[in-house]
C-alpha cells in the first residue's frame, strides 16, 4: 500500500537517503520521489529538466506501516506521515494506480506531447495519453500543464510536462 511522507520542501532527497539508512530495506518496497520531466529555455537552448511533482512528499510502499511508523522516528529530520483522522490510512488504490501508471512506476513522469484542437487538447505521445480530462490548464510557453489528481479524497494540483506541438482550427 502507498503511503504519504511529509518534509520540508527542498530537502526530499535528503530525508529519502536517511530513510533508506535508517528504516530497514525488509520493512518497505520502495521510496520514492515522484518527478516530471519539462522542458526549459535558457542559454539559446530546450533543456530538459526533472522537478519534483510534489514538493515537500515523498511516496512509501509498504506493508509494515507500524514498524515503519516508529522507525520514522529516529530519521533526524522532519518526515510526517500523513493520516487523515489520525489513522495510518493509506492512498486509495485507484489514487495509487493514476500515481503509478504517470510515473511508469518507476517515479518520473516523462514529457507528453499533444495537439489542440479547437478548445480540445489531445494527447497523441506521453503518460497523459488517456487522461485529458485531468488537465486543468496549460502553459504552452513553459511546457507545462496542471492537472488534477485526488489524494485522501481531496483533489490536489500538479504540474507535469506537455508540449503542444500543433494547433488544428
Amino acid at each position: 500500500m502507498w503511503y504519504v511522507i511529509q518534509t520540508e520542501t527542498g530537502t526530499e532527497t535528503t530525508v529519502q537517503k536517511l530513510i533508506s539508512g535508517i528504516v530497514p530495506a525488509d520493512f518497505y518496497e520502495d521510496l520514492r520521489i515522484i518527478r516530471y520531466e519539462s522542458k526549459r529555455r535558457y542559454a539559446g537552448a530546450w533543456h530538459m529538466e526533472k522537478k519534483n511533482m510534489f514538493p515537500g512528499y515523498l511516496f512509501l510502499i509498504t506493508d509494515h506501516i507500524e514498524d515503519v511508523f516508529f522507525a520514522l522516528k529516529r530519521v533526524p529530520r522532519l518526515t510526517k506521515l500523513l493520516r487523515p483522522d489520525q489513522k495510518m490510512t493509506p492512498l486509495a488504490k485507484e489514487e495509487a494506480e493514476v500515481l503509478d501508471c504517470l510515473s511508469g512506476g518507476k517515479g518520473l513522469v516523462k514529457m507528453s506531447f499533444g495537439i489542440k484542437e479547437g478548445d480540445q487538447i489531445k494527447v497523441t505521445k506521453g503518460c497523459l495519453m488517456g487522461m485529458e480530462s485531468r488537465i486543468v490548464k496549460i502553459d504552452r510557453h513553459k511546457r507545462k500543464a496542471i492537472i488534477e489528481i485526488e489524494m485522501f479524497g481531496e483533489k490536489r494540483k500538479a504540474e507535469v510536462g506537455l508540449e503542444i506541438l500543433l494547433s488544428v482550427q
